[in-house]
């Protein structure tokens, strides 16, 4: 049921992505990522019904916490999609095992192995390949050292993204996957209060096509969101977030039709050794 769930993420936001990348774009990162959290708000009640009672508020507000530092490598990643380019970004972002792995062996005493080990390897090669220039190390100074411009912010992504999906599991164990999901949807009744709504969202919503588009990368992305912690009540986070996270080869096969973006022959290697660790990395062996 574990790898199930986990396949379900992965197509969830492999295909959600692309969305969120069209979104982005039309309507930028910030309204997009309003727009996103208030549909997948509206889809997810829905549910609500169903859920049960919740059994520990405290436990729940963990969950909102936990949801709001994710939301923060949200926002970058919707930032990386605007500016960058799709199959670089998704590819980075998508990487997020790298840190969600090693860092579930340590809390829930999972193991990994060798394959695992050499996945791990490979994702950082790729990373280093696909995300800085070849003369990056002698730019330091000058910051202008990654290849492309949305690197920065799914490198950030990257590192939340990791961190959460491996400690999101402690209110999973506690209040269930729904509502451990859904104290997240909420976060977007932040945005005007720290003022970063510049536009009006309600008029960007309107333009040709994006409410379709909002309400499919709303759905993908829901449905990945819960199926990833409907994996976490089946089996280890060593499982799920590997398989999961194979997301960015979905993508980035997506991507190369839908934006037809061009990559360097180094960036094109990094994308393929990581999508190979990602790969690796999801085996558990014996």
């Amino acid at each position: 049921m574990a790898i199930l769930f986990a396949l379900i993420a992965l197509v969830g936001w492999g295909v959600g992505d692309i969305f969120v990348t069209i979104v982005s774009r039309k309507i930028g990162y910030i309204i997009g990522l309003l727009w996103w959290q208030v549909f997948s708000l509206l889809i997810s009640l829905f549910y609500l019904p169903f859920a049960g009672t919740l059994s520990d508020w405290r436990m729940f507000a963990l969950a909102f916490g936990l949801n709001i530092f994710a939301t923060v490598g949200t926002l970058s990643y919707f930032k990386a999609l605007e500016i960058g380019n799709a199959s670089l970004t998704g590819t980075i972002a998508g990487s997020f095992p790298l840190i969600t792995v090693p860092l579930s062996i340590l809390l829930f005493q999972e193991k990994l192995n060798n394959i695992q080990l050499i996945g791990i390897v490979l994702i950082f090669i790729g990373l280093i390949l696909g995300s800085l220039k070849e003369d990056g190390l002698k730019e330091i100074r000058s910051g202008k050292i990654f290849s492309d411009r949305g690197v920065l912010y799914c490198l950030i992504t990257l590192v939340i993204w990791g961190i959460y999906w491996s400690v999101v599991r402690i209110p999973i164990e506690s209040i269930g996957w729904f509502y451990t999901g859904f104290s997240g949807w909420f976060i977007f009744l932040l945005l005007p209060i720290l003022g970063l709504i510049k536009k009006n969202p309600i008029k960007e919503l309107s333009k040709k096509n994006v409410i379709g588009n909002v309400f499919l990368m709303s759905l993908l992305t829901v449905v990945g969101s819960y199926a990833f912690n409907l994996g976490l009540t089946f089996g280890y986070s060593s499982i799920v977030a590997p398989i999961a996270g194979l997301s960015p080869v979905l993508f980035v096969i997506i991507a190369n039709f839908v934006f037809k973006e061009a990559l360097s022959r180094r960036q094109l290697v990094g994308i393929v050794i990581s999508l190979a660790g990602i790969a690796l990395i999801s085996f558990r062996g014996t």
